[in-house]
């Protein structure tokens, strides 16, 4: 673990793939984003950093989420299979935007979309 800590110093992305729990395989990258790959600014404290998840939940079906984080400011895109899980994960944003304007971030944009590539 020592090794990824260090890669990431070095500004190289995280991956880790492997059982969340038994049974439950997840893939997850954590990477910070370099100046000039994002929207332009600057800023020691603005360094974006992008998140994506990947697994299949009994019940769910497939996730694709990608998350940024940029100071304070949050960007979330859930990507399902399933329609009826789409609309699950619609109805529950007004909450999460709450749990998230809660804990002192500003939610920018967040979406469900019901499509996986």
């Amino acid at each position: 673990m020592a090794g990824r800590q260090l890669h990431m110093l070095e500004g190289g992305p995280f991956l880790w793939q492997g059982f969340a729990w038994p049974g439950q395989w997840m893939d997850w990258l954590v990477e910070e984003r370099r100046e000039g790959q994002g929207d332009g600014h600057g800023g020691e404290e603005q360094k974006p950093w992008d998140t994506e998840l990947r697994l299949s939940l009994p019940r769910m079906g497939a996730i694709h989420a990608q998350l940024s984080l940029r100071g304070h400011d949050v960007k979330l895109r859930l990507q399902v299979a399933e329609p009826v899980t789409a609309e699950t994960l619609k109805e529950a944003l007004p909450d999460l935007q709450r749990g998230l304007e809660s804990s002192g971030l500003r939610p920018t944009s967040l979406a469900v979309v019901s499509e996986l590539g």
